[in-house]
C-alpha cells in the first residue's frame, strides 16, 4: 500500500480534493487551495503515488490511482467531496466520478482521449516520458487511455470542464469532445490561458469554481 502525502487547507464544511497532473505534486495547488480555504472550503491536495517520495515498485493503472485516492478518503473520513483534477489528475478524478466517489467533478485541462490529437500533442507525449524509469514509463502507457462512452455515462454528478483556449499540451478540441460526451457538463473557456488556467488566471477560475460548487 502506498502512503499518500498531502497538504491540507481550511476547515470549512465543503470538502475539496485536488489531484495534480503528470510529473507534478500537491504543492502545485497551494495558491488555489489557499484561495479556496479563504472562501470556506476544506481542501486536501494529495500526492499521487510515485509523484514524490518512494518510487512505484510496479506500474499503475488509473484504477490503481483511484484506489489510492479512495483509501486516502476513507482514512480521512471524506465522503463524496468535490474532486478537482488537473491534466492527468483529471483522468484519475474522472475514474473516481465513474465509481460514484465524487459529489461534483471539475476537469482542468484534461485529456480523456475523446478527440484526435494534433502532431504537436503527440510530440508532447514524448517529452512527458523523457527521463522516466521503466515503471513510470509503463505507468504512463497504461494510464494515457481513452475513456469509453459507457464509462462516462456512469457519471451522474455535475461536471465542470475548464480549459485554456490556447492550451499547447491538451488541445481545446479535447475539452469540446468531453463536453459533448457529458451532456450535463458545463464548459468554461479561459482566454488566453494555456495549460494551467488555475495558475495563469486564478481569479477567473476561482469565480468559476465558486459558481459551480455553490450551485
Amino acid at each position: 500500500m502506498n502512503i499518500m502525502n498531502y497538504e491540507e487547507f481550511g476547515l470549512g464544511p465543503n470538502v475539496v480534493v485536488l489531484i495534480h497532473g503528470w510529473r507534478r505534486h500537491a504543492a502545485t495547488w497551494r495558491r488555489l487551495a489557499v484561495a479556496l480555504a479563504a472562501r470556506g472550503y476544506h481542501c486536501y491536495a494529495i500526492d499521487l503515488p510515485g509523484s514524490r517520495g518512494p518510487r512505484l515498485s510496479y506500474s499503475f493503472t488509473l484504477d490503481d490511482y483511484a484506489d489510492s485516492v479512495e483509501r486516502f478518503m476513507l482514512t480521512h473520513s471524506i465522503r463524496e467531496p468535490v474532486i478537482i483534477g488537473h491534466s492527468f489528475g483529471g483522468k484519475v478524478a474522472t475514474m473516481l466520478a465513474v465509481r460514484g466517489s465524487a459529489s461534483k467533478l471539475v476537469l482542468i485541462a484534461t485529456n480523456l482521449g475523446l478527440a484526435r490529437s494534433t502532431p504537436y500533442q503527440r510530440m508532447v507525449r514524448v517529452f512527458l516520458t523523457a527521463g522516466l524509469d521503466p515503471v513510470m514509463r509503463e505507468t504512463f502507457n497504461k494510464t494515457h487511455l481513452t475513456f469509453s462512452t459507457t464509462d462516462l455515462e456512469r457519471i451522474t454528478v455535475p461536471v465542470a470542464i475548464i480549459h485554456g483556449r490556447f492550451d499547447p499540451v491538451v488541445s481545446y478540441r479535447q475539452a469540446v469532445a468531453t463536453h459533448h460526451a457529458l451532456p450535463a457538463s458545463s464548459l468554461y473557456v479561459c482566454y488566453p490561458a494555456l495549460h494551467r488556467p488555475h495558475v495563469e488566471h486564478q481569479a477567473h477560475v476561482m469565480r468559476l469554481l465558486d459558481q459551480f460548487i455553490e450551485s
